[in-house]
């Protein structure tokens, strides 16, 4: 049964890792199943739309879009404004599909001049899409890079309602804005009162403590990617001194664009860990430095700048069994931040986030600043659970910005997410006629998923990878890859198939010669 009485139409952007997807699929079950809301999926490829349709979800990927509402004015070959000035276009370049073929595009290159054109397409194509649908809000992940922040755009464009997503700030939760994540959230900077819209009460402040201990003490954290500890057991295999204080630096990823765009002051890690060992080095604290999960390449490095007496470098236990240990954090910007001031630690910000500058951090403003900004924390802490501020910013990010995956015994801002939705005005699709692409594309859809629940009669080639979608694939369905053998590739060509299915657009010669002589009664593109 709905919830809202008038359901609504919601675009939403997802990266196409199962990762990413099963982040996200508590979210839209909550918006379909129990609000009533038709949510479609955009994602970043064809892996992503089959392992959605799989769930039952509408899914299109970013190409489809491109294909079905080109935009007109592009002269192939050139960029329109000229500039092949270069950019570092960093995680944009990874995660920007590459320009369907079929299509008039110019050289793709790492340019400012490319860079704008493939934002004006995407702009483009989200545009059609969301008015062909009647859309009335987009929900985008992150929204920092181009692919994603373009959605955001073309809602704007059109004077729709837009949200950010990310994973959660807290254990098993997504978050939401209405701003954007990190230090573009609407929670963000000294100016988050604005944005509050009330104080907790004293028994919401008792549940949010309740809350806190209860994160502490089962040892939740937001990635769970390491071994629990007791604290003993974390002094003895660090040898550390518990009569000496504990420092905690945990890293971040270079190329993530909470350091590039947030961290005016350290973009390096090596020179982070140098600066602040210097700053403790005439101190009695011992420092733990605690690398990223996922920067294990660079391991060697980041373990020889830790060498030292009163330093150790650790990969392999939990956050919160170091958090056990520790008596002050420091960081750049990262959710380690928030953990720690969870549980009553005082941080050091380095950078700008959504937990900094509301008076229950120390930051650092200003790069000379740091040796006394650490002193000062070491020497007269500042303890967060004695600053009501700190309660009332974890209410409102719980209460307005926070989706539970499960219940945490606090009201999160599912309701007030879904009040939002339900009052947003309702809009006419600008193609109702069955030739519309949506149309055409939700055609697409209902024939693959007739072949993926292997209810189809059908048979049907796939031309890609579906290794990580399906342990077993669905009854009528074969697969051609790149690891296929000789033999299966002779068999495809001979064979003559109901569906040939491309999961990615023939973008060389060689696979354009191949869509030709594949022989089927219906071929599909949807990559």
């Amino acid at each position: 049964m709905s919830d809202s009485p008038t359901p609504k139409i919601i675009v939403l952007f997802s990266w196409h890792s199962q990762k990413n997807i099963a982040l996200i699929e508590p979210l839209l079950r909550y918006l379909s199943d129990n609000c009533g809301h038709q949510v479609h999926v955009v994602t970043s490829d064809a892996t992503g739309k089959i392992g959605l349709l799989k769930q039952g979800f509408r899914a299109y990927t970013v190409n489809e879009l491109l294909v079905h509402y080109p935009t007109e004015n592009v002269v192939e070959d050139t960029v329109p404004d000229g500039d092949h000035t270069p950019i570092d276009l960093s995680l944009n370049w990874l995660y920007t599909p590459t320009d369907p073929p079929q299509l008039p595009h110019p050289k793709r290159d790492q340019s400012i001049g490319y860079y704008h054109w493939k934002r004006s397409q995407l702009i483009s194509a989200y545009r059609g899409f969301l008015n062909d649908l009647g859309a009335n809000a987009v929900m985008t992940w992150n929204g920092a890079l181009l692919v994603t922040g373009a959605l955001a755009d073309a809602a704007k464009e059109l004077g729709l309602e837009s949200f950010y997503l990310e994973r959660g700030l807290l254990p098993r939760s997504l978050v939401f804005d209405p701003c954007g994540v990190n230090n573009e959230s609407s929670l963000a900077g000294e100016g988050w009162l604005s944005n509050a819209p009330r104080e907790p009460d004293e028994a919401e402040v008792n549940a949010l403590k309740a809350y806190c201990k209860t994160i502490k003490t089962t040892g939740q954290s937001i990635v769970n990617t390491a071994s629990q500890r007791q604290a003993e057991s974390v002094y003895t295999e660090l040898d550390l001194d518990p009569r000496r204080p504990v420092v905690l630096l945990p890293l971040q990823i270079e190329s993530d664009s909470n350091i590039i765009n947030n961290s005016p002051f350290f973009k390096s890690m090596e020179r982070l860990i140098q600066d602040v060992r210097e700053t403790l080095s005439d101190s009695d604290a011992q420092l733990i430095v605690r690398p990223h999960p996922e920067d294990r390449l660079r391991r060697d490095t980041i373990e020889a700048l830790c060498e030292g007496p009163d330093v150790r470098c650790c990969w392999d236990l939990s956050l919160s069994s170091l958090l056990d240990v520790t008596q002050l954090v420091v960081v750049i910007n990262s959710t380690v931040g928030l953990e720690a001031l969870m549980q009553n630690i005082p941080v050091v910000a380095l950078g700008r986030s959504i937990y900094d500058r509301k008076g229950f951090t120390l930051d650092l403003t200003e790069a000379t600043a740091l040796p006394p900004l650490i002193h000062r924390g070491l020497q007269s802490p500042l303890e967060p659970h004695a600053h009501f501020g700190f309660w009332h910013f974890l209410f409102t990010l719980i209460t307005q910005s926070s989706f539970f995956f499960e219940d945490s015994r606090l009201p999160d801002g599912r309701e007030s997410l879904n009040q939002t939705l339900a009052n947003l005005p309702k809009r006419t699709p600008s193609n109702s006629h069955s030739l519309s692409p949506s149309v055409q594309m939700a055609e697409t859809n209902d024939i693959l998923k007739m072949l993926i629940t292997g209810t189809s009669q059908d048979q049907s080639l796939v031309i890609g990878s579906l290794d990580t979608v399906f342990d077993e694939l669905p009854e009528g369905v074969s697969v051609l890859s790149k690891r296929s053998a000789f033999t299966r590739l002779v068999a495809s060509l001979l064979r003559r198939h109901d569906y040939v299915i491309w999961m990615e657009i023939p973008s060389n010669r060689l696979l354009r010669v191949l869509y030709i002589l594949l022989r089927g009664d219906r071929k599909l593109v949807i990559g």
